[in-house]
């Protein structure tokens, strides 16, 4: 899981590379830089990234107008916004955005830390249910295949989650169930 953090204050980014422990948070992969949102989207545009840590007020776009973008084009790409404002505005915009946290600076690192670990926390089990979900769905349509000889229709995840759980439970001391 990479991790992008994105600020104009070089001296900032400077502290938060060298005072975060990254890897305590859950971020195993690398912590990329950018220093304004052009940056920000060419780094994206090269390497896969699961969370933005995102200044706002930066020369020429925002850290909003960036935000904006990446939901457009990189959906499931988390976002935590560090920023000296305390504007209600830029906080509403941020919940629009779907910003898991909106930290103030200057932060203690730890503040930065609990964000971080609680958005690796999310996204790493959103992406196990994803994987649930499909494994749910590839095992029920090849039953129903099976059974019916026909296409199968198609389950909400509640029913695939469900069908899952219910094999799982089923099957618990075979040895061809596995993680």
């Amino acid at each position: 899981m990479n991790l992008l953090l994105v600020d104009d204050e070089r001296i900032a980014v400077r502290g938060m590379m060298q005072g975060v422990d990254w890897k305590g948070c859950g971020v195993d992969g690398e912590v990329l830089t950018a220093y304004n949102a052009a940056q920000a989207l060419s780094v994206l545009e090269e390497t896969p990234v699961s969370l933005i840590l995102c200044d706002i007020e930066m020369p020429g776009e925002s850290g909003i107008d960036l935000i904006r973008q990446v939901r457009a084009r990189w959906p499931k790409t988390a976002c935590i916004f560090l920023t000296c404002h305390a504007d209600f505005t830029y906080a509403q915009e941020a919940l629009r955005l779907g910003c898991l946290d909106y930290i103030l600076k200057p932060a203690p690192y730890e503040s930065i830390e609990a964000a971080v670990k609680k958005a690796v926390s999310g996204l790493k089990q959103a992406e196990e249910q994803e994987t649930l979900l499909r494994y749910g769905s590839d095992w029920l349509s090849r039953q129903q295949e099976s059974a019916a000889g026909s296409q199968p229709r198609r389950r909400t995840p509640e029913e695939l989650a469900a069908a899952v759980r219910g094999y799982v439970m089923e099957n618990l001391s075979s040895p061809e169930l596995t993680v």
